[in-house]
């Protein structure tokens, strides 16, 4: 029987990573934002996502829960730094997003899977 634990216990770990993988309907890798190219992009003008966390910058920030809202994504984060900040991430199209934090609006397009690839 213990096998078979283990077995179910691996499934409901996977769905639970599967779930946390679609937290946000963006493609997983590193995104640059508009106006910088790929290569040589500021640690400012990146963002990382991870399936379950956004690396903004030189930050990294848990998605704590998420919300839809119309066409975009509310993203609850709590940051390494401390900060706990709310994102709308809207998608454009299959490799490319934008989002709103404050107030502040910025573009972003799907680069590489990591960052040492650019």
């Amino acid at each position: 029987m213990r096998p078979i634990f283990v077995l179910a216990s691996l499934a409901l770990f996977a769905s639970t990573a599967a779930a946390q993988a679609d937290a946000l309907p963006l493609k997983r890798g590193v995104y640059v934002e508009t106006g910088y190219a790929c290569k040589g992009a500021p640690a400012v003008g990146l963002v990382g996502y991870y399936g379950d966390r956004l690396a903004p910058g030189h930050d990294s920030c848990r998605i704590v829960s998420t919300r839809k809202a119309g066409g975009a994504t509310q993203a609850r984060l709590k940051c390494s730094s401390g900060a706990a900040v709310t994102w709308m991430v809207r998608p454009q199209g299959a490799a490319a997003f934008a989002r709103t934090v404050d107030g502040q609006s910025a573009s972003y397009r799907w680069c590489a899977a990591t960052a040492k690839a650019l």
